[in-house]
């Protein structure tokens, strides 16, 4: 494997998972990361490229069978103990990302560059997550999915404060 070839950024346009790209993921290592779903519209891209694809793997919380997914992070340290700026987070038209945060199957397309490491006698390819553009958002709403449409018709609690208007 020659770590010297630099090798070309690609781009893969798909669904988002657990995406960390406003803040680092400090679950493991402190990185930046998401998770982008294969199909048979980006798995060429990503075979090409030689990116480990993900496939049968579990959901802890719902025991469902994930798609088949690529990681793509970038590491806050670096090797030489420097630390690596955030990736570019950009919406549709190309403008600055204004901070929402992603949910899962968000539209992105993922600016990522493959390279090649060692380590302990084991080589392989992954790739440095450059950039996120995100196509068509999904918001992720941390405090759960409390945001319901109104129900025509329905129930109205009396404890509901009326609007008051002021005297002109």
């Amino acid at each position: 494997m020659n770590t010297r070839e630099r090798l070309s950024p690609i781009f893969i346009t798909g669904k988002a998972k657990w995406a960390s790209v406003n803040n680092l993921n400090t679950s493991y290592e402190h990185c930046w990361q998401v998770d982008v779903e294969v199909d048979d519209d980006n798995r060429s891209v990503v075979e090409e490229a030689g990116l480990k694809i993900v496939s049968g793997k579990i959901e802890n919380s719902t025991g469902e069978v994930r798609p088949d997914f690529v990681t793509i992070k970038r590491k806050l340290m670096k090797k030489d103990g420097g630390q690596r700026v955030a990736p570019s987070v950009k919406d549709s038209q190309n403008l600055p990302w204004g901070g929402k945060n992603i949910g899962n199957g968000s539209l992105v397309c993922v600016k990522a560059q493959p390279y090649d490491w060692m380590h302990n006698n084991n080589t392989g390819r992954s790739a440095d997550l450059v950039a996120v553009q995100v196509i068509d958002l999904v918001e992720y709403n941390p405090e759960g999915s409390d945001d319901f449409d109104v129900v025509p018709g329905g129930y109205i609690s009396s404890n509901v404060e009326e609007d008051i208007p002021f005297a002109s």
